[in-house]
C-alpha cells in the first residue's frame, strides 16, 4: 500500500497525469519538460514549491487601508442622504474589487510557476468555504486566500488555528461576535463537522465547551486584522472530550487533532480531491497513519500521495470529471493562450463553481455535480467561443445585467481582449475599443455596443500544430489530441474526427482546424481529467 511507482512506470502518461493533478494541466512544451525529470524530482518540485521564484505580485489594493479610520470620520459628519450615496460606492467598490481578485487568482493558476501551490489553495478555499456574500470586505477574502497559499503545505495544525482567526471565517461563522457571555457555537460545531472530524464525532457538550475556548478574538475593523481581547475571553474550566482545563482555540485544536477520526477524514478528503472518489479504506488508514506520523505535517502526505502507485492506476487516470476552474484554466493552458481571458471569472460562475462564493458552509459537492445539462452546454458555449470568437452575450456568457455592469465601471476589458469595430471583420489579437460619445444617451449607446460586440477568436489555431500536419489528417488529429487529451483518442473519437476531416484539399484550413477542436473538446472524454 502506497508503494512508490517504479521509475520504469514513469513516462509522458503519467507525467501528465501528474501535471493534471497537482496543477491545472500543461501544453505539449510543458510536459516535454517535465517527462524528462525523474518522478522523485518532479514531485519534489511540485510539492516544495518554496523553492520555486513565485514572480506572480500580489493585487495592488491588497493591503490594509492607512486612510479608512478617516474615511469612517468623514461618514459619520455626513447628512443621512449622502451618507447613504457614499455607502454605496463603498459596497460597489467591493464588488469590483472582488471580481478583480476572481480574475487575479484565476491568472495567478493560468501563470504560476507553483502550479501545486494554487491547487491546494483550491483545496483550502473549498474546505474552509467561505462566502463574500457576508463577509463583504475583499481584502478579507484576498487574506484568508493568501493564507492558504502561504501555509498550503505546511502544518495542518498551525492552518487550522490560523484560519479561525482569520477575519473572513470570524465574521463567516460568527466568531467575532462571540464573547464570555454568549459564546457562539457556529465555528465550534463546524470546526468539527466540516474541517477535521466528520460528523457524529463529537457531543453537543464538546460544541457548547469548544465554543467558549474560541471567544475572545475580534475583527477589528479600523486596523483591517483580528485581534485578541482578553476582556472577551471565558476563563472558566472547560471539559472538552474528556478533559478539563482553562483551554483556549490552540488547545482545543491541539485536542481535537488527537482524535483518531480527524487523520482519516483529512486523508480521504484529499485523496477524493487528487486522485479519485470512494477510496478503499485501508488506502485511506494507510494514509492516515503517514500523516499522524508526520504529525499532521502536510508536505510529506502530498509527497507521499502523488509517489504511489495508487495515485496512478487506472481507476485513477482520466476518471475524474474536472472541476470548472480546472476544465477552464487546464483549456487555457491547452490552447496556448496568452492570457486567462477576462470573461474567465463568469464563465466558470455559470458553469456551478463562484470563487469566494460556494454555495454553503460545505463548500462545493464536486464529482459528478460539476455536471448537468445546463453546465455542459455552458462548457460548449465557452469552448466555441474561446474558438471562434463571437458575440459572448448571444452565447450566454456575459451576466444578464453587464449593461447595467457596464455602466457602473465594473466590468473592464483588458488591451487585447477589446471588441472589433462595427463594421470591420475581427483580427485575433485586435485592440480597438468601439468609438464613445459621451454626449450619447448612456444606456442606449451601451444597448448598441453589446450588440454589435464581437470578440476576436483567442486561439491562433495554427500554432497549435507542426505545419507538416496541416497536410496529413493522421498527423493532425494526433497533434491536437496531445495537445488537449496528453495521450490517443479512443477508436470512437478518432473515427469521428477523421469523418469529420474527410478527403478535403490540403493544407486543411483554419476553419476545419477549429471545428476539430470544436469536436474534441465537447465530446463526453474531454470533461474528464
Amino acid at each position: 500500500m502506497l508503494t512508490p511507482l517504479p521509475d520504469s512506470q514513469w513516462n509522458r502518461d503519467t507525467a501528465a497525469h501528474l501535471l493534471r493533478r497537482a496543477g491545472f494541466g500543461s501544453n505539449p512544451e510543458q510536459l516535454d519538460s517535465w517527462s524528462k525529470l525523474k518522478l522523485g524530482d518532479a514531485v519534489d518540485r511540485l510539492v516544495d514549491w518554496q523553492q520555486v521564484p513565485d514572480p506572480t505580485p500580489n493585487p495592488d489594493w491588497a493591503k490594509p487601508d492607512p486612510t479608512l479610520e478617516s474615511k469612517r470620520e468623514e461618514l459619520r459628519m455626513m447628512s443621512e442622504e449622502d451618507r447613504k450615496k457614499a455607502v454605496q460606492m463603498i459596497g460597489r467598490s467591493q464588488r469590483e474589487h472582488v471580481e478583480k481578485l476572481r480574475l487575479w487568482w484565476l491568472t495567478r493558476m493560468f501563470e504560476t510557476t507553483r502550479p501545486l501551490q494554487e491547487k491546494m489553495t483550491l483545496f483550502w478555499h473549498g474546505h474552509f468555504a467561505t462566502s463574500v456574500e457576508k463577509v463583504k470586505d475583499a481584502y478579507f477574502m484576498w487574506k484568508q486566500n493568501d493564507l492558504f497559499r502561504q501555509l498550503g503545505n505546511g502544518n495542518f495544525e498551525e492552518l487550522l488555528v490560523e484560519g479561525g482567526r482569520e477575519p473572513a471565517m470570524l465574521i463567516w461563522l460568527d466568531g467575532g461576535s462571540s464573547n464570555l457571555r454568549a459564546p457562539n457555537e457556529n465555528y465550534a460545531r463546524e470546526v468539527m463537522e466540516l474541517f477535521t472530524l466528520g460528523e457524529g464525532h463529537y457531543t453537543e457538550d464538546d460544541i457548547k465547551n469548544a465554543a467558549k475556548a474560541f471567544t475572545g478574538w475580534v475583527v477589528e475593523r479600523e486596523k483591517q486584522a483580528s485581534e485578541f481581547r482578553p476582556q472577551r475571553f471565558s476563563n472558566e474550566p472547560k471539559t472538552f472530550k474528556g478533559q478539563t482545563g482553562d483551554f483556549n482555540d490552540k488547545d482545543i485544536v491541539h485536542l481535537i487533532l488527537q482524535d483518531p477520526n480527524c487523520a482519516p477524514y483529512l486523508a480521504k478528503k484529499l485523496w477524493t480531491f487528487f486522485a479519485y472518489e470512494n477510496p478503499e479504506p485501508e488506502l485511506v488508514g494507510a494514509l492516515a497513519g503517514r500523516f499522524r506520523d508526520a504529525k499532521y505535517e502536510i508536505k510529506p502526505l502530498l509527497r507521499t500521495l502523488f509517489l504511489s502507485e495508487e495515485f496512478y492506476s487506472q481507476k485513477s487516470i482520466r476518471n475524474q470529471i474536472k472541476s470548472p476552474v480546472q476544465w477552464l484554466v487546464g483549456c487555457c493552458k491547452s490552447l496556448n493562450l496568452d492570457r486567462i481571458p477576462w470573461l474567465a471569472p463568469n464563465a466558470i460562475r455559470l458553469l456551478g463553481q463562484d470563487l469566494f462564493a460556494p454555495p454553503s458552509v460545505k463548500g462545493w459537492d464536486g464529482g459528478r455535480n460539476w455536471i448537468s445539462t445546463a453546465t455542459l452546454l455552458q462548457r460548449c458555449n465557452i469552448a466555441r467561443f474561446m474558438i471562434y470568437g463571437g458575440n459572448p452575450a448571444s452565447m450566454g456568457i456575459l451576466p444578464p445585467n453587464l449593461a447595467k455592469a457596464e455602466e457602473k465601471g465594473k466590468i473592464e476589458i483588458p488591451p487585447g481582449q477589446q471588441p472589433a469595430q462595427p463594421g470591420q471583420p475581427a483580427q485575433p489579437g485586435q485592440n480597438q475599443p468601439p468609438p464613445m460619445d459621451e454626449k450619447m444617451e448612456r444606456k442606449q449607446e451601451i444597448l448598441q455596443r453589446l450588440a454589435r460586440v464581437n470578440i476576436p477568436p483567442m486561439v491562433q489555431v495554427q500554432s497549435l500544430v507542426p505545419p507538416d500536419a496541416l497536410s496529413d489528417n493522421k498527423k493532425l488529429i494526433a497533434a491536437l489530441s496531445q495537445r488537449l487529451y496528453q495521450s490517443p483518442l479512443n477508436p470512437q473519437l478518432e473515427k469521428a474526427c477523421e469523418d469529420y476531416l474527410g478527403g478535403d484539399a490540403k493544407p486543411v484550413s483554419n476553419e476545419k482546424i477549429q471545428g476539430l477542436l470544436y469536436l474534441m473538446m465537447t465530446r463526453p472524454e474531454f470533461q474528464l481529467g
